[in-house]
């Protein structure tokens, strides 16, 4: 009984998703796995094997631990999972960051105030 509520959990929290995005049938084509298979874990309420559900997540952009309990663990994945304009924008900025320069990185993090901390973190 407690993995059949877990199920009907895990593709309540994958139907959010699928209702304004794409069917499970796209979804299923992007992550390279079988949509007849899919289909019938989801009628069945059986969550899908590991694998699976990471291939899922991935397609949706979406941490896998949030479709399992409903929780994550940073603001970022929270920001994911939320998917509206500030996540967009965060994305926009951590894709920047990731590109930046040594120094363009020491300098965003003196105005961000956090150039300290991190310090303190490092020695």
């Amino acid at each position: 009984m407690a993995n059949e509520v877990a199920g009907k959990l895990f593709w309540a929290r994958i139907d959010v998703y699928l209702s304004y995005r794409k069917t499970l049938k796209d979804i299923c084509d992007s992550a390279g796995l079988r949509f007849d298979i899919i289909k019938a874990q989801q009628t069945l309420s059986r969550i899908p094997k590991a694998e699976d559900v990471c291939a899922l997540a991935r397609a949706l952009d979406i941490p896998s631990e949030w479709f399992l309990t409903g929780e994550t663990r940073s603001a970022y994945d929270n920001l994911r999972v939320e998917k509206g304009s500030k996540y967009v924008r965060i994305k926009e900025i951590t894709n920047r960051l990731y590109y930046s320069s040594e120094q363009e990185l020491v300098e965003t993090e003196s105005l961000l105030g956090i150039a300290e901390q991190l310090l303190k973190k490092e020695g």
